[in-house]
This record gives C-alpha cells, structure tokens and sequence, in this order.
C-alpha cells in the first residue's frame, strides 16, 4: 500500500522564505478544505466496511501490524491518509470539515445549487455523493480501496457502494427506501441530474453502475483552471 502523500499545498513556495501570494494561499485554504471533506468521507466509508464485511474483526489502528489482506490494508491506510492532514486553520478539530468550508469553495456553491433546485434536503446527500466519486482522483491508496470493492476492478466507487455506505450510516431504523429514491432522484432524475456534475458508466440498473464526477469536478475542488463547458457548468 501507498504511504500517505505530503501535502504540500504551495510547492512553488518550498525554496522560498517569501510569503505566498494572496491567489496562491486562497488556492491552498480551498485544497486543505477539500482534502479535509474527502478525507472525512473516506474515514466514514472505511467504517462502513470494516462494520459490514469484518464484523468479528478487532478494530484496526494503523499501529496494528497489517495483515497479508489487501483490502485490510487499503482501510488501515484510510486511517493514514486522514491523519496526515495538515489541521484546518480554525474550527475545533473533531469538527466535520463541511461546517469550516468557506463560502466560495466548490462544496458550498454546490450546497447552494440544492437549495436552488428546491431541493435543501438534498444537499449533504449530494456533497457526500461528490466527494466518494472524488476519492480515486485524491490518492492512489484511496483507488485502490475503491477497485478492490469494484466487482470488475476499477479503480472507481460504484452507485452500489454509495448505497450500502449511506444505508448502514442512517442506520436500522432509517427508511432505506426513501434514502434508496433521494440517491436515484439525484443520479438519474431531478434537475440536479441534470447538471452533469455525477454520472453513471457501465450497463445493467442504475444501481449496478459505476459511479464518476465529470472532469471539471475535480478541477473545481483542487482550485484549477477551467475552461469552455467545464467553466460555465462549474
């Protein structure tokens, strides 16, 4: 498995002792942030998969020696991954990192599309559905997490992945049914569908499908430049 990668967010800036400028550092505070949220869903993910395909298995810390098993590996390595994020410069720490993202980032705009579609309700959901077809593109460890539940081996989270993960977060008691309709609506039906910003690949029920951010998503979270299409869409 991958060690966790430096996050050097102003590599420019390494031989230097002069201060970032302001579009450099606003560029770095928006990629902290992202990496931030994907690395809260990646720990919540990891969670679910360790309660639902290693219930008899002792918690795993990335202390703990690590077993021959690829996929013990990949989640001990989510662990890793979290906690070689630099902190975020304010907010307690143990807080999500959704409620520190400053009102220009991607996330939040996204958060203000919901609301804009009528649909407030959705916005987390959406948020959370984003940033699990991100996490293949923030590190090598995390695609590799990703291809190993993928039943044909790519490195990408699938819409069955999505749902069982958010199925076993709201828990025994929640309406799976109303949960399963939201994700649909989102992915294939409402005006937020509609947007492009998710989309479905393979063949077979939308639920058997891989699941994939359109390429300016990720352009937009990590704070580069876009073009064409991708900058009116984003």
């Amino acid at each position: 498995m991958n060690e966790p990668a430096r996050h050097d967010l102003n590599p420019a800036s390494l031989n230097s002792r002069e201060p970032a400028s302001p579009a450099v550092a606003a560029i770095a505070a928006l990629r902290l942030h992202t990496r931030h949220a994907l690395a809260d869903v990646a720990r919540r993910l990891a969670s679910s998969l360790v309660a639902r395909l290693m219930p008899s298995a002792e918690p795993m810390t990335s202390a703990e020696p690590v077993q021959a098993d690829e996929l013990a590996r990949a989640l001990v390595f989510v662990d890793q991954y979290v906690a070689s994020l630099p902190p975020l410069p304010s907010g307690p720490s143990d807080d999500p990192a959704h409620l520190a993202w400053p009102d220009h980032h991607p996330l939040s705009r996204l958060s203000q599309l919901s609301f804009a579609a009528g649909q407030p309700q959705s916005s987390s959901l959406l948020c959370d559905l984003v940033l699990l077809a991100c996490l293949p593109e923030a590190h090598e460890g995390l695609a590799t997490l990703c291809r190993l539940v993928h039943p044909a081996q790519q490195p990408w989270p699938t819409v069955a992945l999505a749902l069982h993960w958010l199925e076993h977060e709201a828990g025994p008691d929640a309406d799976a049914s109303t949960l399963r309709d939201a994700i649909e609506d989102l992915l294939c039906h409402g005006p937020l569908a509609r947007l492009g910003l998710l989309r479905l690949e393979g063949d077979g029920p939308w639920h058997g499908r891989t699941l994939r951010a359109a390429p300016f998503v990720w352009s937009a979270l990590t704070g580069r430049t876009l073009s064409g299409d991708d900058a009116r869409l984003a």
